[in-house]
């Protein structure tokens, strides 16, 4: 066959060792390029659902956004160790029924949120719930996040008023000094 391809008569032991050669060299190509592509970050991930057991998923991400009120301080260092920039979910226009504050800022409710059954828009013009989320925000910086995702600025489109305009305002303006 070798004759027939080449026009020269090679030995099969030759041909066999030259062919094994050929597949370990490829073969080791193959899997440096399976170990860097193993090794490689992905830009970004959102993980809303997540907590602490996923922490070794987490290292394959560059930056991540999580809900930091389920992670420990430490939760976070380990992250940064791995090099990976955290941001941390904040819900401030609307309150969640899952939440360990709910029952307190219930009453702050002013309407249904269509298809999130277990959310309610919440009256950011009220001075508690400006605290709240103040103090909410102080306890996630401490954690060690890098900043915030901030969700439900809409509130403003559910109930257009001046106060909720200036409650939406005074909240974002707390991210500034923290």
């Amino acid at each position: 066959m070798w004759e027939a391809l080449c026009g020269t008569r090679i030995k099969q032991p030759a041909a066999l060792a030259v062919l094994f050669v050929l597949m370990f060299i490829g073969g080791c190509f193959f899997v440096k390029a399976n170990q860097a592509k193993e090794f490689e970050k992905n830009d970004y991930g959102v993980f809303l659902n997540a907590d602490a057991s996923s922490l070794e998923r987490f290292k394959m991400y560059e930056t991540i956004v999580i809900d930091a009120q389920y992670f420990t301080k430490r939760d976070i260092e380990l992250l940064h160790q791995n090099g990976t920039v955290v941001y941390t979910y904040l819900n401030i226009g609307s309150i969640e029924n899952f939440r360990e504050y709910y029952t307190t800022y219930a009453e702050l409710a002013i309407g249904e949120y269509e298809h999130w059954e277990e959310e309610q828009w919440v009256d950011v013009a009220k001075l508690d719930w400006q605290k709240f989320i103040g103090q909410l925000s102080q306890e996630l910086y401490e954690k060690g996040v890098d900043g915030f995702f901030i969700d439900n600025c809409d509130v403003y489109y559910y109930a257009p008023r001046e106060s909720i305009f200036e409650g939406l305002t005074a909240i974002l303006q707390i991210f500034g000094s923290v």
